[in-house]
């Protein structure tokens, strides 16, 4: 390509139709139509008599996508979606620049995110170190879980250049958020409803039907965290599964048999979200699923430590002698005792544990010792002793329902009571 240099102080050219005149670093145009041309007759329109004006055009990023495959999951209303899962990493990449014009260095691309909190929080904020036009994005924030994550690519502003929006998936992604909110809005009304279905979590089942008790409030925010988040400080206990397959349980049993269940349906999902968090929480042997009887029995000194930590429980009378009670001659010792004082227990404001054999509730007696029948259940006062009838009569919460005043006959409730723990 050849230029021309001209080196005078006043060039004049004129023709019949057109003039220009370079006149003491000014350059004049005149002609009698209006179409002088910048960059010749490919170029931009000028107006006669304005001198040609320079390229301005700014580079920016125009389009951005996500390379790495999304993962399957639901949203908060249930549907089927795609998105992005936390703790894993995903490569997000420009695509194409305005007026197709790449900056001078892909250094000056940069990245930021934004995203809402379901409390309306909106969280937003550049990509530290994050440069060039393909970066890996590391989902970190367990805030971001549940929520659409917005990533922008830009060199000015990051509402000058290109965004895209992805469902980020709540960490146990394929519960749905509107069915668990209404379950647990009934459990707050009938905190009884907690109900462990085919799962040996008995003695989680009791502690979690006297924390909705006792704190209908703080069960909801528990429940809701823990499902978004993955996990949640609950006053002193720290509820967050120590398997990670606990995530990915999909509570449906037509495409996954193994979630619990029985024959009267599967397992509430608001139910498996705490009992199986909570057990999973002490115990990473279990995985929640159907069939796991070994792993998820609640031993006495399991519940111990968890009516300190998980429901703050001050003051604790452990009574649950199991060992002593289960020899045969004890089978066939007077317990009324043991049921006064749990009665006394109940009216001073103590909240009861009972360990039983669960033939108890089928008021049959009990004479062979077998762990796995062990059974929790809450004591709920209403203790009568009727010797001429040879029974006892109380209230209890157990298996999804409260039982009130039922009857047992002595010798039954001699055979399969193991003790109680007591606290407030």
């Amino acid at each position: 390509m050849g230029r021309i240099i001209f080196r005078a102080k006043k060039l004049t050219e004129t023709s019949k139709a057109a003039s220009w005149i370079a006149d003491n670093g000014n350059l004049h145009l005149q002609a009698d139509k209006a179409n002088v041309m910048q960059k010749g007759n490919e170029g931009v329109h000028l107006k006669i008599g304005d001198p040609p004006k320079a390229d301005t055009a700014v580079p920016e990023v125009a389009a951005i996508k996500i390379s790495t495959p999304l993962d399957q999951g639901i949203n908060n209303s249930g549907a089927a979606v795609n998105g992005m899962l936390f703790d894993h990493r995903y490569i997000f990449e420009v695509t194409a620049f305005k007026n197709g014009t790449p900056p001078a260095s892909e250094n000056l691309i940069k990245w930021a995110y934004a995203y809402t909190t379901p409390e309306g929080q909106v969280i937003k904020n550049w990509l530290q170190g994050a440069f060039g036009k393909k970066i890996m994005l590391h989902i970190a924030a367990h805030e971001a879980c549940g929520t659409q994550l917005t990533i922008s690519a830009f060199i000015k502003q990051p509402d000058k250049g290109a965004s895209i929006t992805t469902w980020v998936h709540n960490r146990f992604r394929w519960f749905p958020r509107n069915q668990l909110q209404t379950q647990i809005s009934q459990t707050q009304q009938a905190p009884e409803k907690i109900d462990q279905n085919s799962t040996p979590l008995c003695g989680i089942a009791a502690l979690g039907y006297l924390l909705v008790k006792d704190d209908a409030a703080g069960y909801a925010n528990l429940l809701l965290n823990l499902h978004r988040k993955g996990e949640y400080l609950y006053k002193t206990f720290l509820v967050k599964p120590l398997d990670e397959q606990l995530y990915d349980m999909v509570p449906d049993t037509g495409k996954n048999p193994g979630y619990p269940h029985n024959a009267a349906g599967p397992m509430r999902m608001a139910d498996w979200l705490l009992l199986a968090s909570v057990k999973n929480s002490e115990v990473k042997a279990y995985e929640g699923k159907q069939g796991e009887e070994w792993d998820g029995i609640t031993w006495p000194w399991d519940v111990l430590p968890l009516l300190k930590k998980l429901l703050n429980y001050q003051t604790i009378n452990n009574q649950a002698h199991y060992i002593a009670r289960i020899t045969p001659f004890s089978r066939y010792t007077s317990k009324k005792q043991d049921l006064l004082d749990m009665q006394a227990a109940h009216a001073a404001g103590e909240k009861v544990l009972m360990l039983i054999d669960a033939d108890m509730l089928s008021n049959k007696n009990t004479y062979t010792i077998t762990t796995t029948s062990w059974h929790w259940i809450v004591f709920e006062g209403d203790a009568t002793v009727d010797d001429a009838a040879e029974t006892y009569t109380f209230s209890y919460y157990s298996w999804g329902q409260k039982n009130n005043k039922a009857v047992f006959r002595q010798s039954v409730f001699n055979s399969n009571f193991y003790g109680f723990i007591s606290g407030k």
